[in-house]
């Protein structure tokens, strides 16, 4: 036979009481979660300082030590590539002639720097001795037909000579203009003076000058040569104004803009580095390489002396970020902690330095960037040379 469990029965408590209750039990449960818990402590930010030590005036001078101050510095994210050297198409020359003729002269040499208007070489080609010859012809024609043509003007307004005769003499009077000012303006091209042949001194051989300032990178004639005038006799180059060409690589393009600051350091020359910045961006692939070309412009004359064709590398500058740094050489690193050294007092002629842990961040070949910066204020100065032996010590 199964037991029976029969139900107490309870006795309902006033409805009043029941409330009071209630209100009693929520202020000791509000008590009790805004009580403190016994094991939750405020934790002080880590001590920094490592040590102190201090140098007197005569290792400030024998450690060559130097005192600085954390900058606002700005470090890029950088597109490596590589390039060479070109002159502007307006930097580089080709000297030809008009006329076919035998070199008689050479004045200068291959590699050999000249200034503009420098004497190059002579052509002597009687074709240059002929062309002068109708050009005092030519001129001697026209200024007869002008004068013809002028009284036969005034004879025909006063109906002495027919409108047919005036005609014909107007027709001879322009083809003679036309000859004369176009002998005139060939002898220009020649670099001659039509003023000096029309006073009837005819040259016997044709001179040649430099356009423009610069070297002579190439000589394709010679004493005795013949020069026809589809030939190049001489090449002439400008590097004041060279460009750089750089090739880019297609995931790295889009990243290009025009005025970014570009570094540039020869090959096997890592301290030489001059500055120059993107100047127009070749926006069509490489077949061949599936590379754009940049073209940077130099932002000053560089220190050395520049050759075309000479090949670089570059460091593009694409994203700017700035932080607080300091220069590079201040920290030192060691057993993988980097420490620098705070100035924190001067005494007796000397320095009471800190030995401080740093964080440090974003580098380059001048400038680290400090983490924990906000551990020091504008005033803070620091060792920025001389401080790796005092660390290491």
């Amino acid at each position: 036979m199964k037991p029976i469990f029969h139900k107490a029965k309870t006795k309902e408590l006033p409805f009043k009481l029941t409330m009071l209750l209630a209100f009693f039990m929520a202020i000791a449960n509000y008590s009790c979660s805004n009580k403190p818990a016994a094991d939750t402590e405020t934790r002080p930010e880590p001590e920094m300082i490592e040590s102190t030590l201090f140098v007197d005036s005569n290792q400030i001078s024998a450690g060559a030590l130097s005192l600085g101050y954390l900058k606002l510095h700005s470090f890029y994210e950088q597109v490596k590539s590589s390039g060479y050297f070109e002159v502007k198409p307006s930097d580089k020359v080709s000297i030809s002639s008009y006329l076919g003729g035998t070199v008689n002269q050479i004045s200068v040499n291959q590699g050999q720097t000249v200034q503009n208007g420098d004497l190059l070489f002579t052509l002597q080609t009687p074709d240059f001795i002929n062309l002068q010859q109708r050009f005092i012809e030519s001129k001697s024609k026209f200024e007869f037909l002008e004068q013809a043509y002028l009284r036969q003007q005034k004879l025909n307004s006063e109906q002495v000579t027919s409108d047919k005769d005036l005609q014909q003499l107007k027709s001879d009077y322009l083809t003679a203009q036309a000859s004369y000012l176009g002998l005139m303006e060939t002898l220009k091209l020649l670099n001659i003076n039509p003023e000096t042949v029309a006073s009837g001194t005819i040259l016997s051989s044709l001179a040649f000058y430099a356009p423009i300032s610069g070297h002579i990178t190439e000589i394709n004639i010679n004493r005795g040569s013949f020069l026809s005038p589809e030939m190049t006799a001489m090449e002439l180059i400008n590097t004041r104004n060279m460009y750089l060409r750089l090739r880019v690589f297609e995931k790295d393009v889009a990243l290009i803009k025009s005025g970014q600051t570009v570094w540039i350091e020869q090959f096997g020359d890592t301290k030489t580095i001059t500055e120059g910045y993107v100047m127009e961006i070749n926006r069509k692939l490489s077949e061949t390489n599936g590379a754009a070309n940049v073209f940077v412009a130099l932002r000053e004359p560089p220190k050395q002396t520049l050759i075309a064709g000479l090949y670089v590398n570059a460091l593009i500058n694409v994203n700017e970020t700035k932080t607080m740094a300091l220069p590079l050489n201040s920290v030192v690193s060691v057993d993988g902690v980097d420490y620098i050294l705070v100035k924190k007092a001067d005494e007796n002629g000397g320095w009471l330095l800190e030995k401080h842990m740093v964080v440090t961040g974003l580098s380059d070949n001048d400038y680290i960037e400090i983490i924990n910066n906000h551990y020091f204020t504008e005033e803070t100065s620091f060792v920025v040379s001389g401080a790796f032996n005092l660390i290491q010590e």
